[in-house]
Parts: structure tokens; C-alpha cells; sequence
């Protein structure tokens, strides 16, 4: 005797998304598509395990209350308030990062109101910053790593504060891509802090990645170095 087997098929409503983390039912919005994107990331790049990941988490300000689009804990660690580890803010990609209501210094608000937070990203989609909360005795110090850690907390490689000279450097990259041809010959660091001459880097932009061909004398520091920022370049497109 044959068994038949009924198999249910659900579908969503149009402009409705299931969420990648908490499998909620979430408005398919423009902000919503950035978070989906980061969720995704936290879980298949970063090794986090969903439940370390909480979605629209509630945390207080003063006498009121806020939702944060990402929360990350350590592993084990209840989803607490005084045990939030990387704050993570999404919007949509009409918001810039000095936006006064709904850019950086909103992220900052939050790291400020969660003692043990360490980690923030702000992320529009098409740019990001990372931003690292420290504690030098009584003052807090803000540092601007490239990346946040993976979920064992390793931060080997992103350390790497980065320093207006960079980001002034891909302005200058970025102003002058040709719209005809995708090559830009050079471009001239005056690197008079660091180094007594100028060095010349050839930028190749006809690969997906950001190629930047440094001369061997480039000095390497705690704060720059050529295949850094080949990768700072190349997860940071907006910047």
C-alpha cells in the first residue's frame, strides 16, 4: 500500500522577508536588505552562531528605551544589556555616516549605554566603520579598527586603526576613476611623517579588488601596510 506523502509549501506575502537569524517576518525594506546582508555575513564569514546574534534588541538609554538592529554576545553568554559584546547599526543607503540622527555617533550613543561593548559597526551598505571602545583608566578612547572580530574573538587582523591619511587617500582614488578607462596610473603618498620621500603606488581597478602594488621600502607599522590596505580598499567600497 502506498502512502501518499502531502507536502505544504508556504510562501510570503509580497514585500515581506524571513529573517536570516531569528526567522521572524520582517518588512522587505531598503534598511531591512543591509541587515539581511550583515546577518548573513556574522553567521557564513565570521563564524557567529545565531544565537549568539540578537535581532532588534532593546537596550536602555537614560528613562527611555532603544532597538538595536544587532546585538552579538560571546558564546554562552546570556542576552543581557551589561553582556553585549559588538553593537552592529543598519541603514538604508541614502544615510550617510555624519547623518545627526541616524549616523555614527548614534552607534557611539549605544557602545556609551552597554559597559562591556567593545565592538561597533555602522554600515549603509555602501560604506562602513568599525569603531572600538577602550578604557584608559577613566577615559574612554574611541579607535577605528577596519573590521570587527570573528567570533572567537580574534583580532589579529583587525588591529589596524585607521588613520586620516588612508581614508584621505581613497578620496583622492576615488575622485579621480575615469569613467572612460579604470586605470589610474598613480597615485602620490606624501608620507613625510612616516617616510623622507614620496612613494608612488600603481592602482589597478580592473579586477573585482583593489590592487595596490607597493615598492618593497614601504616601511610596515601598526598602523599601515600595502596589503592592509589592498583589504581596507576592498570590504570598505563606499569609503
Amino acid at each position: 500500500m502506498t502512502k501518499n506523502t502531502e507536502i505544504k509549501i508556504t510562501t510570503l506575502p509580497e514585500g515581506k522577508i524571513c529573517d536570516f537569524i531569528d526567522q521572524k517576518i520582517r518588512n522587505d525594506t531598503p534598511e531591512e536588505y543591509v541587515r539581511q546582508n550583515i546577518e548573513r555575513r556574522l553567521v557564513l564569514e565570521l563564524d557567529c552562531n545565531p544565537e549568539q546574534v540578537a535581532v532588534e534588541f532593546p537596550i536602555a538609554m537614560g528613562s527611555s528605551s532603544k532597538h538595536v538592529d544587532l546585538v552579538i554576545f560571546r558564546n554562552g553568554d546570556r542576552h543581557v544589556q551589561e553582556n553585549a559584546w559588538i553593537i552592529v547599526e543598519c541603514k538604508r543607503d541614502t544615510v550617510e555616516p555624519k547623518n545627526k540622527n541616524e549616523g555614527v555617533d548614534q552607534l557611539k550613543s549605544y557602545l556609551a549605554a552597554c559597559p562591556n561593548a567593545e565592538w561597533g559597526m555602522w554600515t549603509n551598505g555602501r560604506y562602513k566603520e568599525v569603531i572600538r571602545k577602550l578604557h584608559e583608566g577613566r577615559r574612554t578612547v574611541w579607535e577605528e579598527p577596519n573590521d570587527i572580530p570573528s567570533a572567537d574573538g580574534n583580532t589579529s587582523e583587525v588591529d589596524l586603526p585607521i588613520v586620516p591619511w588612508v581614508r584621505s587617500l581613497v578620496a583622492s582614488v576615488r575622485q579621480n576613476m575615469s569613467s572612460e578607462s579604470n586605470w589610474i596610473r598613480s597615485v602620490y603618498l606624501n608620507r613625510s611623517s612616516r617616510c623622507s620621500s614620496r612613494q608612488s603606488y600603481p592602482l589597478d581597478f580592473s579586477e573585482p579588488c583593489l590592487h595596490i602594488l607597493a615598492h618593497g621600502n614601504c616601511p610596515a607599522s601598526t598602523t599601515f601596510h600595502p596589503a592592509w590596505l589592498r583589504v581596507y580598499l576592498a570590504i570598505a567600497p563606499g569609503v
